[in-house]
């Protein structure tokens, strides 16, 4: 089984930021984890820029508990605290993998939907929410038909390990 902790978080000053990300990245040194630039959020937002979408694999519940404890002690300590105290909101959810192989720094299109998609992508399922996040992540490397209703978005690349 594969986790990840998936979290939006908007920047209260964008300058900057993009850099903090990459230098946290850096720091956690966690194999697969990328940082996303989105033109809006998966869900009926009213912010009025999209948010920054963290995606950090994990191999199971563990995991998350181990992530959770890594980024904010020893010297991931500093570069999280500094990008955390730019931020002004965030929220977020932890997907479970069920299908596909696309790597995620390898992801330009992404669909999010309450429905199943059958499609050949690469799909996470939601497993516990802790924001307004949808039940499913289709990812793919260019766009792909996710069904009526699907919010589609286009992440770019920010940060990565």
């Amino acid at each position: 089984m594969t986790l990840a902790y998936v979290f939006w978080h908007w920047p209260g000053d964008a300058y900057g930021y993009e850099e903090r990300m990459q230098a946290f990245h850096t720091a956690l040194a966690r194999p697969g984890s990328v940082t996303f630039r989105l033109q809006r959020a998966p869900w009926n937002s009213h912010e009025p820029q999209g948010p920054y979408e963290d995606w950090y694999p994990v191999r199971d519940w563990a995991g998350i508990g181990e992530l959770n404890d890594r980024a904010v002690t020893g010297a991931r300590e500093e570069p999280h605290d500094i990008v955390a105290a730019l931020s002004r909101r965030g929220a977020g959810a932890i997907y479970r993998h069920i299908a596909g192989d696309l790597p995620l720094d390898q992801v330009t299109f992404a669909a999010w939907t309450d429905q199943r998609p059958d499609v050949d992508a690469t799909i996470w399922q939601r497993q516990l929410v802790l924001g307004p996040a949808p039940e499913y992540a289709v990812l793919a490397a260019s766009p792909v038909e996710a069904g009526a209703g699907a919010v589609l978005t286009r992440p770019r690349l920010v940060a990565s390990a």
